[in-house]
């Protein structure tokens, strides 16, 4: 490939950690590095205050804190199904492109279960339950036995988690969530209505790619669990910089 860069491992490797802030601590907001990051994965509590101190010099809990508290940052559900912290702004943008994904993905793991899938009646259900009052996935899975006791209870939260915009709700806990945390509907949560429209992948590929770049579709396929961006790129390349290892 005349003309194409050719990266070494280390070179690679360097250009990574560079976007993801980890050869050296860089003086930015904790809401600055949240957005550049796209999404920190928070599947539990603590990582995500680990990560931004690691990345910056006077990160405290409290910042975090107030950044959730006030609704700036939420955790949510999002690439490859699982908890994420993401500045709220990113969270409107991109959660109506990761419905396809979120569909796929809960319609694999509920394989063989077809009679609980039935996206209208998650759609019905969870906002239903989440729409007032936060709520655990244990108190809406015990709700579900006592009112159909003869469904697949565990399916159909399943399909409510990956198919309803929910929202973690932050306590007063020192990483800020129970291990058993409470969710609620994002569009009561922050009274915004969620689109649920899938849009562009191409806005949420440059954003990946500013993150974790130089990368291949494969890779953000990885990082995403979406399907297809190879066709992305080829729409996105004539703004790309391409490289070859």
């Amino acid at each position: 490939m005349p003309g194409v860069p050719t990266l070494t491992d280390r070179q690679l490797n360097r250009a990574l950690l560079a976007r993801q802030m980890l050869l050296t601590r860089e003086r930015r907001t904790a809401l600055d590095c949240i957005r550049a990051l796209v999404g920190l994965q928070a599947q539990v509590p603590r990582p995500p205050f680990i990560g931004l101190w690691t990345r910056l010099p006077d990160f405290t809990v409290a910042e975090l804190r107030g950044l959730l508290q006030k609704r700036q940052v939420v955790r949510v559900t999002a690439m490859r199904i699982t908890l994420h912290l993401m500045a709220t702004d990113d969270y409107l943008a991109h959660r109506g492109t990761l419905q396809p994904m979120l569909t796929r993905g809960a319609g694999a793991i509920l394989r063989g279960r077809s009679a609980t899938a039935d996206e209208a009646l998650y759609h019905q259900v969870g906002r239903e339950f989440f729409g007032k009052t936060p709520a655990t996935f244990d108190a809406l899975r015990d709700f579900l036995g006592a009112h159909a006791p003869n469904s697949d209870v565990r399916a159909t939260a399943y399909g409510i988690r990956c198919h309803v915009p929910l929202v973690q709700v932050p306590t007063e806990d020192g990483w800020c969530y129970p291990s058993s945390a409470d969710f609620l509907l994002a569009d009561t949560y922050l009274k915004r209505k969620v689109s649920m429209t899938p849009g562009s992948s191409e806005a949420l590929v440059s954003r990946y790619l500013a993150a974790f770049g130089p990368a291949t579709p494969a890779d953000a396929q990885t990082w995403s669990a979406m399907q297809g961006l190879r066709e992305t790129f080829e729409v996105l390349r004539p703004s790309l910089v391409t490289f070859r290892d």
